[in-house]
């Protein structure tokens, strides 16, 4: 149960520094740039139709893995993986592209990236656990 929980939580944090990002644009204690991405994961240049059909079924494979393969490791990189999809498909919705904080070299990136990397990781993780005697 901690899992899932720890993925709202980062979810709601995602959601809160994007708000702050946008309005403030980084004034007072904390700077964050935002940068509209309307690419996919880490700012790859790839058509928004492609990407809005690769994630819906992603996270429909992602719910269905959930619902029949229920372990720790499973459990928190399916809410990771759910929360931090729906998290960027709120921004597609709202403003057209993802908001992204973060810029490493050419990558840009945002919590919600993050959560579905690590989501992903945890559940190939717990289907390796599952596959060893």
């Amino acid at each position: 149960m901690f899992g899932p929980a720890a993925a709202l939580l980062a979810f709601l944090a995602d959601r809160i520094i994007k708000t702050v990002a946008l309005s403030e644009n980084g004034r007072g204690a904390f700077v964050f740039k935002a940068t509209l991405n309307s690419g996919a994961i880490f700012g790859l240049p790839i058509p928004v139709p492609a990407i809005m059909a690769v994630s819906a079924l992603v996270m429909a494979g992602v719910l269905v893995f959930a619902l029949r393969e229920r372990s720790p490791f499973g459990d928190a990189g399916a809410a990771l993986v759910l929360l931090g999809g729906l998290s960027n498909l709120i921004d597609r919705i709202r403003f057209g592209a993802v908001v992204d904080i973060f810029s490493v070299g050419l990558a840009t990136f945002n919590i919600s990236d993050m959560m579905v990397v690590l989501g992903a990781l945890l559940i190939l993780r717990s289907q390796k656990r599952r596959s060893t005697p």
